[in-house]
């Protein structure tokens, strides 16, 4: 539980920070930059790296790839979590988590980028191994550390997950035909059943 005197702390910083314009684009009120600073807190970042590395996107919040990996190495349940390959067409990590028999390797490639329709930003041309890179640390750590991440994704994935949202149709309300239950109806009724 957070006490009083942290929330105020954190409020007051947030105010601070969003008129400094540290935050990302994302960050449009106050409000927004204490959800980030308060999301920072839990995880044990300082607030000025809570603002550098956490965002919003349509409400989902989200950690870069580096403090993400960075949580987990910070952690004591990580033995080791390491680059073991980072080219242009390919990144590889390795970890082991204290207690699990075997390390756990994962790579990602340009392959899989293409796949998932990533690579045509500017970003991705660019910056190929740093955007792999981001993409597999970020994942390995949600598959072998899920607990110390908790489901928090890189801002790049959040906005992949929300253009795959199903998009709702708006959908007319069905028309429904209401019968005239005034008296001269019900009377010109009555007459067509009595003939």
């Amino acid at each position: 539980m957070i006490d009083t005197t942290t929330i105020e702390m954190l409020s007051g910083l947030a105010e601070r920070l969003h008129k400094a314009g540290v935050f990302g684009q994302e960050v449009t009120s106050a409000d927004k930059a204490f959800a980030v600073l308060l999301k920072g807190h839990e995880l044990g970042f300082t607030p000025m790296a809570s603002a550098g590395s956490i965002a919003i996107i349509k409400g989902k919040v989200s950690l870069s790839a580096d403090a993400t990996v960075a949580l987990c190495k910070r952690s004591p349940a990580c033995l080791y979590l390491r680059l073991v390959e980072s080219t242009e067409e390919i990144a590889t990590y390795e970890t082991q988590r204290h207690g699990d028999p075997s390390p756990t390797a994962l790579t990602y490639t340009i392959a899989q980028a293409k796949t998932a329709g990533l690579t045509g930003s500017q970003t991705w041309r660019a910056h190929a191994p740093a955007m792999l890179r981001a993409r597999c640390g970020a994942a390995i750590a949600r598959a072998v550390y899920p607990d110390l991440v908790a489901g928090i994704y890189d801002p790049d994935e959040v906005a992949e997950i929300v253009r795959a949202e199903p998009v709702r149709a708006e959908v007319p309300a069905p028309r429904v035909e209401v019968p005239d239950t005034s008296l001269a109806a019900l009377e010109t009724w009555r007459e067509t059943l009595s003939d």
